[in-house]
């Protein structure tokens, strides 16, 4: 991987903080906590089939369909505080766009790991 990249994987991985930002759902949305939670849910229901899509696209080296999966889930993170998640998806278009398909292949595995610690984040603060 090259320099760049690899610390920008390690700052996403390894970067203290909040891996989901409660604020940022809650603040655009007035507070309306049960619209916060109701909105939650359907990003913790609809995100792993995007995630499988863009695994199956990976697998078959179809960079472009990887690109489109990877820009719909870095959307849908950032507008509801999953700033890990949206981050790494910022890394992987980063690497598409710029051609480095070896990064593509290191940092795509680790979407699955970032998004079971948001979801965990998530599921922990909802329940309070």
């Amino acid at each position: 991987m090259v320099g760049s990249a690899r610390s920008l994987l390690d700052d996403i991985t390894d970067k203290p903080g909040e891996i989901f930002e409660l604020s940022v759902i809650s603040d655009c949305l007035g507070g309306n906590m049960e619209m916060v939670h109701k909105l939650l849910k359907v990003f913790l229901e609809k995100t792993p089939a995007i995630i499988d899509e863009m695994h199956q696209h990976c697998t078959t080296g179809n960079i472009k369909n990887v690109a489109s999966c990877c820009h719909k889930l870095k959307s849908s993170a950032r507008s509801v505080g999953a700033t890990r998640l949206a981050d790494l998806c910022v890394a992987l278009e980063t690497a598409i766009k710029e051609g480095r398909l070896e990064d593509i292949k290191e940092v795509e595995p680790y979407i699955d790991s970032v998004f079971f610690k948001t979801q965990t984040a998530i599921v922990n603060l909802v329940s309070r």
